[in-house]
This record gives structure tokens, C-alpha cells and sequence, in this order.
């Protein structure tokens, strides 16, 4: 369970987050909207309960509130006290494993782990940080602390290991931002240390990723950042393969998001710089054909506007057709339309 604290007395508990799906049940507000005990779900389907397992769950729920805010009580207590460090330490642990997004309490470990300054204990952070991974891949604070324990580690910090840690994390969760913004800096920590570029590579593990799922946001992010990388005699030869493989990603999903946006970021932002306009011009006949097949697609609509503004071809009939297509943006349509009157 993932116990969250919402006031003195309340305690939010959170299940089920090894499979990304979200549990929320307010203790003590049994009349919130979600019926009894205030089971609000996302991504599962809800489960009808009976009065009595209700009240079951009830007494089981109000028993490891009380658990863990006593647990709370004395962690703040030992930091209040100063006591001795390495009881203290254990003491948050036990906290973090039932709640890892207190980030007070992580602060006040990195304060122990500071005064006990052991490498030994460092290591043993990596390993704890690892278990609460697998259960809870989205918790901002343990990709932060693991940032934190690496840099005190210093030259004994494992870098490629991290590098394969975040592999495995990824293979869980191919649009884990968490793990690709954490992959980036391992990356540049690599690079650092020896001296040489991996934006090839990188390069490479992204488009096995995007193959997977053309939705994978997060790595095409990913891979506009290394585009700036690449060595400047390959770039240009690069940037075309870029455009081809964007292009036929966005043909074989005309309604993939992802696709489209990293698409018009190729094209938008002065990457082909003398030649800019001329492949411009060639993109907007590919997507007229798209366009043809597909006449009811807003993005592809939406991409040869923006195509077609930034060579200074205003057709406002585009922006006629996406407000038909798209009625609930309607509004941002006009004002873009008026923006070019």
C-alpha cells in the first residue's frame, strides 16, 4: 500500500501501483462521491463490495492508518530530538516503503546519510531504491534521491549499471518521462567520464522503442535532443532520414499525436536551414496526399497549416476545415485565423 497523508487525521491509501493502475480511498470521508469509503479508480474496473466487506476493509484500512501515522509521529520526533542517526535511518526507511513521495522524510534521510557519510550505506540506498522502483516506477522522489546518493558516491558510483538499470525500468514502461529524463543525465554522466559520444546509440535505442508503440511520446522527446548531437559531417544525411522516418510513422497512424508533433518539430525549427523552404514545399505535397486519403484527420489538417504559415501560404480554409473536424477547439481555430487577417 501507498499511504498518503492528506491532513492530521486523514491518510489517503493507494494500491495496486505495480500495475499503474490507481486505487484512492479517503478513510475518513465514507460519503465522498465514490460511494463508501470513497473508492475513486482510474483504469480498473470497479468491483462491486458488500456491506460487510466494506466494513472489513474499513477496520483493515483504519488499522494501518493509525500504523503509519504513529510511524510518522516518531520519525519526526527522532528529527526533532536528534537522535542517533543510524536508529533514525532506520526509522525513515520503514516510512518509505510505505509512502515514498514524503519528501520531507527523504530530506531528513539524506540529512542522516550525510552525517553517517558511509559508502556502505550509499550503496545499500541503491539497493532499497530499486525495491520501491518496481512498485512505484512514477515516484518523482526516488529518482530524485537516487540522483542524489550517485553524486555523493562520487568515482565509486556504478554508471553502467544505472545505464542498464534504466534499460530494464524502460522495458516496463516504455513512456516512463521519469526514466528517460533519469536516462538522459546517465547518459551525459557516460559521456562525460569517457570522453565520447553516444548519441549513435541512443539514437539506435529510440528507434526501437518508437517502433514498439508510435505513441511513445517520451522517446521521441528523447530523440529531438540528441538530433543536436550528432557529428556535424552525418547530420544533415540525419536530419533526411529523420524526416522520411517521422513521415512514415505518421502515414501508417494518421491519428498518432507523437508522430506528428516530432514531425512538425523537424520542419519547424530551422533544422535544414538553407534548404528549409524547399523541404518544405516537398513535405507539404506528401501530406496533401495523406490528406487526400485521410480527409477527416485533424493533425494532418492541423500539420499543413502550420506547414504552409511557415512558408507564408496562409489558406484559411484549413483552418475552415479543422473548426468542422473539431468543434470543441473551435475557439483556438478562430483565433488563429484572425491572428493571420
Amino acid at each position: 500500500m501507498l499511504f498518503k497523508q492528506t491532513s492530521k487525521n486523514s491518510v489517503t491509501v493507494s494500491t495496486d501501483p505495480f500495475k499503474l493502475s490507481t486505487c484512492i480511498v479517503v478513510v475518513n470521508n465514507y460519503d465522498s462521491p465514490g460511494g463508501p469509503c470513497g473508492v475513486i479508480m482510474h483504469s480498473v474496473r470497479k468491483v462491486r463490495t458488500t456491506a460487510e466487506q466494506q466494513e472489513a476493509k474499513r477496520k483493515k484500512d483504519a488499522v494501518e492508518n493509525r500504523k503509519y501515522l504513529d510511524l510518522q509521529s516518531r520519525v519526526f520526533a527522532a528529527r526533532a530530538n536528534s537522535a542517533p542517526a543510524a536508529a533514525s535511518l532506520e526509522l525513515t526507511t520503514d516510512l518509505l516503503e510505505l509512502n515514498p513521495e514524503h519528501y520531507t522524510v527523504w530530506n531528513y534521510r539524506r540529512e542522516l546519510l550525510t552525517e553517517l557519510n558511509d559508502n556502505a550505506l550509499l550503496q545499500k540506498d541503491l539497493r532499497l531504491i530499486e525495491q520501491l522502483m518496481v512498485r512505484y516506477p512514477k515516484v518523482y522522489w526516488l529518482w530524485n534521491h537516487r540522483r542524489w546518493v550517485l553524486k555523493q558516491l562520487g568515482s565509486e558510483a556504478p554508471w553502467d549499471r544505472e545505464l542498464g538499470l534504466v534499460t530494464k525500468m524502460l522495458e516496463y514502461d516504455g513512456r516512463n518521462f521519469h526514466g528517460w529524463r533519469y536516462r538522459r543525465e546517465v547518459v551525459k554522466t557516460i559521456e562525460e567520464i569517457k570522453g565520447q559520444s553516444m548519441a549513435e546509440e541512443e539514437l539506435k535505442y529510440t528507434t526501437s522503442k518508437i517502433n514498439a508503440n508510435f505513441s511513445n511520446f517520451s522517446a521521441w522527446f528523447n530523440r529531438s535532443q540528441l538530433l543536436d548531437k550528432v557529428a556535424a559531417e552525418s547530420k544533415e544525411k540525419q536530419l533526411q532520414a529523420e524526416l522520411e522516418y517521422s513521415r512514415s510513422a505518421v502515414f501508417m497512424d494518421p491519428e498518432d499525436q507523437s508522430a506528428w508533433t516530432y514531425y512538425r518539430w523537424l520542419l519547424t525549427n530551422d533544422q535544414f536551414k538553407a534548404e528549409q523552404a524547399k523541404v518544405i514545399h516537398n513535405e507539404i505535397e506528401q501530406i496533401k496526399e495523406l490528406a487526400e486519403e485521410e480527409p477527416d484527420s485533424v493533425l494532418c489538417i492541423y500539420t499543413l497549416w502550420i506547414l504552409t504559415k511557415k512558408i507564408g501560404q496562409h489558406q484559411p480554409e484549413l483552418i475552415d476545415r479543422l473548426i468542422e473536424l473539431d468543434p470543441m477547439r473551435g475557439e483556438r481555430y478562430k483565433y488563429m485565423k484572425r491572428e493571420i487577417s
